[in-house]
């Protein structure tokens, strides 16, 4: 899981490519922490890339980046979204990034979360990718073991990046709420969460 910075073109009138470099970290006091991952990921809306986000993909891969293109960029962006969104949720009932990757249980509830979102997701036209069905299909026993002796072991990178960030979490939460609503799903562990949201 990651917060990822979205990048659209800047054509004139067009917004129809994106690339996402992924990144963790924030500041402890005045020291920034922080990491980018070496694959980028970059999708287009239109049925060909154009020849500007082939020069981009181009200048990352001269700077030592891995590209990997999305075929169906509304589907992963959805599923991003998604996966985010499950980690926020627990991060706003146990009050910071650390404390869940700290936990094997709430790192479990992200396996919770995302049974609930799927509804959501299918009701926005999303595909499910790989990593959404297995992450919402295993028990969350086990998911909250994966990713706390693989994932977010005290000693990885994600762990170290990811204990610093201090993103204050809601907006996302508060939007896949409303969409919950207006299609009248039912997302027992989203809704409880409504309340911690603060502006």
């Amino acid at each position: 899981m990651t917060r990822s910075s979205i990048r659209y073109s800047a054509n004139s009138g067009q917004s129809n490519c994106f690339w996402l470099p992924r990144w963790w970290g924030g500041f402890e006091g005045n020291t920034l922490y922080g990491g980018v991952y070496k694959t980028v990921q970059f999708g287009t809306f239109e049925s060909e890339p154009t020849q500007r986000d082939l020069e981009v993909r181009k200048l990352f891969v001269e700077a030592g980046f891995k590209i990997r293109v999305q075929k169906d960029p509304h589907s992963w962006l959805w599923n991003h979204f998604a996966l985010n969104v499950a980690m926020e949720i627990e991060v706003l009932k146990s009050g910071s990034f650390k404390k869940v990757i700290s936990s094997p249980e709430a790192l479990a509830g992200i396996g919770r979360n995302m049974k609930e979102l799927i509804p959501i997701l299918k009701a926005k036209g999303s595909k499910l990718d790989i990593l959404t069905r297995v992450v919402s299909t295993l028990p969350p026993s086990v998911v909250g073991f994966l990713m706390s002796n693989i994932v977010y072991s005290p000693k990885s990178m994600p762990y170290a990046l990811v204990e610093h960030n201090h993103f204050k979490v809601g907006y996302a939460v508060q939007e896949v709420i409303s969409e919950a609503r207006k299609h009248g799903i039912k997302a027992p562990r989203l809704y409880a969460v409504d309340s911690l949201i603060t502006e």
